[in-house]
């Protein structure tokens, strides 16, 4: 799995599920494909849970296992930084319109300050937020 970091001016892009509150604010992610570059799984991803386009580079951070207690297994996540300050840091919905499972799941978007997203994200998704620089 891949979980992609979006941050502008020093703040992360985070959803949550609008028809599944209960899934907690997340980060973009997703499935790696078999033969996928997390990378590569990163940009797919992004533009499919959220309908974003970067021109930026993105940067393979974090790497780790997280056991997920509702469903008792294990998840190998790789986390993807987008560093991208020429994205307006603005709260947007979108509907995923592509990726067999996801389609038609609707996601209402909006930024935190790196510095607080630990507090707020769930499912493990905040794990890796100490490894973000300064991006300004």
């Amino acid at each position: 799995m891949v979980l992609v970091y979006v941050v502008a001016r020093n703040h992360l892009l985070v959803n949550f599920h609008i028809d599944f509150p209960e899934a907690g604010i997340q980060v973009p992610g997703g499935t790696i494909e078999p033969g996928e570059l997390a990378e590569t799984a990163s940009i797919r991803e992004l533009f499919e849970e959220s309908g974003l386009v970067t021109t930026v580079k993105p940067n393979a951070i974090d790497r780790y296992e997280f056991h997920a207690d509702w469903d008792n297994s294990t998840h190998d996540r790789t986390v993807v930084l987008f560093s991208d300050n020429s994205i307006a840091p603005v709260p947007f919905e979108h509907t995923v319109s592509s990726g067999s499972m996801d389609t038609g799941i609707r996601l209402s978007y909006f930024w935190v300050p790196v510095y607080a997203a630990d507090l707020i994200l769930e499912a493990g998704h905040g794990l890796s937020i100490h490894l973000i620089t300064d991006t300004n």
